[in-house]
């Protein structure tokens, strides 16, 4: 697979949360930080008090008044709000691609993400980003937000249910592919 010449590519991040104030601001100056053009936050309800705002941080309320001119009811299953936040930021998108990530979800990689992007040849619509899922463990102050030390990450298909049992005990049923979240990673798409 050949990788294009890097071009001045540009990336927004969405994601769909009903949080506290001070966890939105975590995430959206973090994924600022990294080189995002623009944060995108759909609340799940009211966007509560204190939340930064700028000219690269967008604040949607998924109110009353945003489901009377969505394209759908408002859905019961916050799965399925969740599919109508992340295409409404994907449709109104200003940049080249769009991340779509949890509130409690950050891009870690050596190289940053919008030359990652640029570098990917122009018929690929879609790149998949394997996940990790951060645990407490030995040292770490368990109960206390973003304060984890450890990284799980997704079994290979195949191997897992007896590694699973035997490193998580009754709790691997639970878990799928030895996370409790996607197994199958994160996405971006070309805009």
């Amino acid at each position: 697979r050949t990788l294009m010449p890097e071009l001045q590519t540009t990336f927004q991040v969405v994601t769909m949360a009903l949080e506290r104030a001070d966890l939105i601001n975590r995430f959206t100056r973090y994924y600022l930080d990294i080189g995002a053009s623009k944060v995108v936050v759909c609340h799940d309800g009211p966007v509560p008090a204190g939340v930064t705002r700028a000219d690269a941080i967008e604040h949607i309320a998924l109110d009353d008044a945003f489901w009377a001119v969505a394209p759908e009811p408002r859905p019961d299953d916050h799965l399925f709000r969740q599919k109508v936040a992340h295409q409404y930021a994907v449709e109104h998108a200003d940049t080249d691609w769009t991340l779509v990530v949890d509130i409690d979800e950050y891009l870690a990689a050596p190289t940053p993400f919008a030359q990652v992007l640029g570098r990917l040849p122009p018929q690929d619509q879609s790149i998949r980003i394997r996940n990790a899922e951060a645990v407490w463990g030995p040292g770490d102050r368990i109960g206390e937000t973003l304060t984890c030390s450890y990284l799980r990450f997704a079994t290979r298909p195949g191997r897992t249910r007896r590694l699973l049992k035997l490193l998580h005990g009754n709790q691997a049923e639970m878990l799928r592919m030895g996370v409790t979240g996607y197994s199958h990673g994160k996405h971006a798409v070309r805009n």
